[in-house]
């Protein structure tokens, strides 16, 4: 009985070793903003805390974007277009080194919105050894700027469905009195209203007062509707 129990303990240990995550990620650049002009890029480096060398691939898990962006990262010496979401050429990285060469780029295209994008970076041996990491992209265009882009513009809530919060962006080129987001349940009925104080903002909406459900967010400039658009609340 006692051999069998020294047999159990030895597996354990065994199984936490295998387990055990060698990858880590330092130094994220989470929240990323920019001006709708130019590329935004998102950093992390990447850190083989063991002591072998690891071949690690990188793969966009995730995307909700503004309509108009376009998300495309570079790992190593290469960089891959939108449509390539997992790098094909694993990175070597030593024991206890660091890899810095990961960059997670949003091309808005001259369109304001909060984008957010999911990287994953894992072992390529033990695919259980990983790391992730979700980027936003907050970007906001200036009222005079000439560009192509819609004047006023209100972006999807993200996330969608929401739980406790969604984060909203908008713009309003010509303010005509009072800047407003009005919430109403699918009945027509407003169940909340929020002041925005400024003609280009990104905003967090409480929703954790909202019951389960489909809403309609309305941007409000004055007296005329900009934009409205569907809100589902989940927990």
């Amino acid at each position: 009985m006692k051999k069998f129990y020294s047999l159990i303990l030895l597996l354990s240990i065994g199984a936490t070793s295998i387990a055990q995550n060698n990858i880590i990620g330092v130094n994220p650049t989470i929240w990323n903003t920019g001006d709708g002009t130019t590329y935004v890029d998102a950093y992390v480096d990447i850190v083989n805390t063991g002591n072998t060398t690891i071949d690690v691939s990188v793969e966009r898990k995730t995307e909700t974007l503004t309509p108009g962006h376009e998300s495309n990262f570079c790992w190593g010496v290469q960089c891959y277009p939108p449509f390539i979401g997992l790098s094909p050429t694993p990175e070597p990285i030593a024991a206890g080194a660091t890899n810095s060469s990961f960059k997670g780029q949003l091309n808005p295209h001259g369109i304001p919105g909060l984008s957010r994008v999911t990287y994953c970076f894992f072992d390529q041996a033990n695919q259980q050894d990983s790391v992730c990491f979700e980027f936003f992209y907050d970007i906001t265009l200036g009222i005079n700027e000439n560009n192509n882009a819609v004047a006023n513009y209100l972006s999807t809530p993200s996330p969608n469905p929401a739980n406790s919060m969604a984060a909203f962006s908008y713009r309003i080129a010509n303010p005509k009195g009072e800047i407003k987001m009005v919430i109403t349940n699918l009945l027509g009925k407003k169940v909340q209203e929020v002041k925005l104080n400024a003609p280009v903002k990104n905003f967090i909406l409480n929703t954790s007062n909202l019951q389960q459900g489909i809403y309609l967010c309305s941007l409000v400039n004055g007296d005329q509707t900009v934009r409205t658009v569907k809100l589902t609340v989940n927990r």
